[in-house]
């Protein structure tokens, strides 16, 4: 009996003391496009550095959250990095996009965590307006939610504008699909259940965007 609960002793500290190396892993990285790799990633799947993908003959596009590098690889062995990905036996280019790097990677890690918190106005004090979490490059996000809470709801901040409200079904909220564009240079805050962030479109912001990493907001 003795030694029984001395080897249930010993696995007890072990998962508590591997714990924090296992909750310190945050992706580094979000699949943009796949085509001819079978089921190896899918469409939006956070990557974490040192994930290793077989791309095959197929092609593979990846943003990086924090060093906004945009990488197209054609074929070869993928190793995901902490800014951009090792590559071997393939070919791969790479472009910067313009993308709110540091802030991607936080929500990424943080997910539904300290990224995100309720902003209420305090009365008789006008311009009295939140700081911007996220910036986007694009006038229409892509919204990944963490969990399916509907509504989806966004109002403006920095000027009277009627509310948004957006019913979907998924994780997944493109508003390119749902024909809803934003305000260039608009502050927003976007409510989902009793959580909400606070983020802004860039001024000089299209419709259109090179990459995911200038639409993505994840919630």
């Amino acid at each position: 009996m003795a030694k029984i609960c001395a080897s249930l002793a010993i696995l007890v500290l072990s998962c508590v003391y591997s714990a924090p190396s296992q909750a310190g892993d945050a992706p580094t990285a979000i699949v943009e496009e796949i085509s001819g790799i079978g089921k190896a990633v899918q469409f939006m799947e956070y990557l974490l550095p040192g994930k290793k993908i077989d791309n095959g003959g197929g092609r593979l596009v990846i943003g990086y959250l924090r060093s906004c590098v945009r990488e197209t690889i054609e074929g070869g062995q993928v190793t995901i990095g902490q800014k951009q990905s090792t590559v071997t036996g393939g070919k791969v280019s790479r472009e910067r996009v313009e993308c709110d790097g540091g802030n991607l990677q936080n929500m990424a890690s943080q997910g539904s965590g300290s990224a995100v918190t309720v902003f209420r106005a305090k009365p008789g004090i006008k311009n009295n307006l939140p700081k911007s979490q996220l910036t986007i490059y694009s006038t229409m996000p892509m919204v990944s939610l963490i969990s399916n809470k509907l509504p989806l709801k966004i109002v403006r901040l920095d000027k009277k504008a009627k509310p948004i409200n957006v019913n979907f079904q998924g994780l997944i909220s493109d508003f390119a699909k749902l024909k809803i564009q934003l305000s260039p240079g608009g502050l927003y805050r976007l409510n989902v259940g009793e959580k909400s962030l606070v983020f802004s479109v860039d001024p000089l912001a299209e419709a259109s965007s090179k990459s995911l990493l200038q639409r993505l907001i994840r919630f």
